[in-house]
């Protein structure tokens, strides 16, 4: 069983869209047994083979199970397989962590969640367990801080001291599958006499889909167009942007850079990063704070404002979700490796036997049958960059050399030479990329330099069918001492 945690999709973006995942697909409402049929196999006439795996019928919302073609060998797998949903709340509308029964073994993934958000408290994990977890895997991404989380409605408060003491423009960044916060910024709004306008693609996106799904209310004669926002008191002037963790291309980025083509920056404006900076996040960050800075705005963040509450458990609240399910075996997820780290251990004090905890990284299976759970096969994975809207996968090492390009830069050298006598017909050509020089070098002296130790290299080795190698050796030796890094030498011999 793969656990994975998606805390940012909700789950009604699936249900309106019918999105296939995996084995598994979301009834939408409309559908009939013959529709999705056609959908899945191209046929209504395999209804039959869906009705006979989901106890013959379904509502909207519900997971339908169904068979692809390529996977005979698992016709087995309704018969003993059962999934349970206990909602929760995280940022997102209809979150719920999954419960699972795979014959007589019991199995938990407990995704981002707090105790007291928990909508139906413990009791329904604690009904869950009494027959005994085999399997509990938890988020651990709080496991470091001590004590509960703060609730939403500490934010809320805040807040509703910051909208009613607005004295200019207010920009509030935070990510648009947070329907909870949204809707309490629209209703403190609207209380307030104030407009809100949505800058981003997924910001109106999103609450396109909550509020047709009935997941999110907005309250009339409140939400406005950007456009139109010229046309209110600035201090009535709420906006809701993407962009809390400087993503490129994001809205609040563009605003920050001037880019945004119907919102600028003006001084005096207020911007509140209503998020956490989340790891490797805040070099970016930081810059479009600096940015904004210099546009003329003032910016609040988590760090010296409560303006944010985390929807992941702190350290309290994972222990008791470890005491409610009491699972035989732990395996901690989502996080880094020293939050896995941290969850286990606290595992291990409320009891679960230090054998029985498994810290997994990425590629590392985990097998379970009737004698237990073990570590499986390690897989080694490959990278994916996303280019445009390309996925290309490549090995490690292809990523590991595109970084070291970056700090090195190249060195292209070519030597035109006769191919009978292998005597130089012209001085050599060479050109650098990205070379940073120290301090006193003259980056023409260098390459001039370079030129000259290229020919005497030649005039050495001309014979050698090893001289490629040899002019790479010596540049970049030659290099070495005047630039910051030894660089990529890519030498062209060319015998005519």
């Amino acid at each position: 069983m793969v656990a994975r945690h998606t805390p940012h999709i909700p789950g009604h973006a699936f249900k309106r869209k019918g999105v296939l995942l995996n084995r598994f697909y979301f009834a939408r409402k409309g559908d009939t047994s013959k529709s999705v049929a056609t959908l899945l196999y191209g046929s209504p006439n395999d209804a039959h083979k869906l009705m006979a795996w989901n106890s013959g019928s379904w509502k909207p919302g519900k997971l339908i199970y169904y068979q692809s073609p390529t996977d005979a060998k698992d016709k087995k797998m309704r018969s003993f397989y059962q999934e349970r949903s206990i909602p929760v709340e995280e940022y997102v509308a209809t979150a719920s962590d999954t419960l699972a029964r795979i014959a007589t073994k019991k199995l938990g993934a407990a995704g981002s969640w707090k105790e007291i958000a928990v909508v139906n408290g413990l009791e329904a994990f604690e009904e869950w367990a009494k027959k005994g977890v085999l399997l509990l895997m938890s988020d651990s991404t709080n496991a470091e801080r001590g004590g509960h989380t703060i609730s939403e409605n500490d934010i809320t408060h805040s807040f509703e001291g910051i909208f009613g003491n607005q004295t200019s423009r207010l920009f509030i960044a935070l990510f648009a599958s947070n329907i909870r916060r949204i809707e309490n910024f629209l209703r403190i709004a609207h209380q307030l006499g104030k407009k809100v306008a949505f800058a981003g693609r997924s910001m109106h996106s999103y609450t396109r889909l909550a509020h047709e799904q009935k997941s999110l209310k907005i309250p009339e004669d409140t939400v406005v167009l950007l456009e139109n926002l010229e046309r209110y008191p600035d201090d009535k002037v709420i906006i809701l942007a993407t962009g809390s963790q400087a993503e490129p291309g994001s809205a609040l980025v563009r605003i920050a850079h001037g880019n945004h083509k119907e919102i600028t920056i003006r001084s005096g404006d207020q911007v509140i990063l209503s998020s956490r900076f989340i790891p490797g996040n805040e070099r970016n960050i930081t810059s479009m704070i600096d940015q904004l800075y210099r546009a003329g705005a003032e910016v609040m963040y988590e760090a010296v404002h409560q303006i944010h509450v985390s929807g992941h458990g702190f350290q309290d609240e994972l222990v008791l979700m470890l005491k409610a399910v009491n699972p035989k075996y732990f395996v901690p997820i989502h996080g880094e490796y020293r939050h896995l780290k941290k969850h286990a251990m606290l595992a291990k004090k409320v009891g679960v036997a230090s054998d029985n905890i498994h810290v997994i990284e990425d590629g590392q299976s985990l097998e379970i049958d009737k004698k237990g759970i073990r570590l499986g096969e390690k897989r080694e994975l490959r990278k994916t960059a996303i280019v445009e809207r390309d996925l290309l996968q490549s090995e490690a090492e292809t990523f590991a050399q595109r970084i070291a390009l970056s700090k090195t830069g190249v060195v292209c050298c070519a030597v035109l030479r006769d191919a009978k006598t292998r005597r130089l017909i012209a001085h050599p050509r060479m050109a650098y990329y990205g070379l940073l020089f120290r301090k006193g070098e003259d980056p023409d002296e260098v390459l001039e330099g370079a030129i000259h130790r290229l020919e005497k290299v030649h005039d050495e080795f001309a014979k050698s069918d090893d001289l490629p190698d040899r002019v790479r050796l010596e540049l970049r030796r030659y290099f070495k001492k005047r630039v910051s890094h030894k660089p990529l030498v890519i030498p062209f011999i060319l015998d005519v």
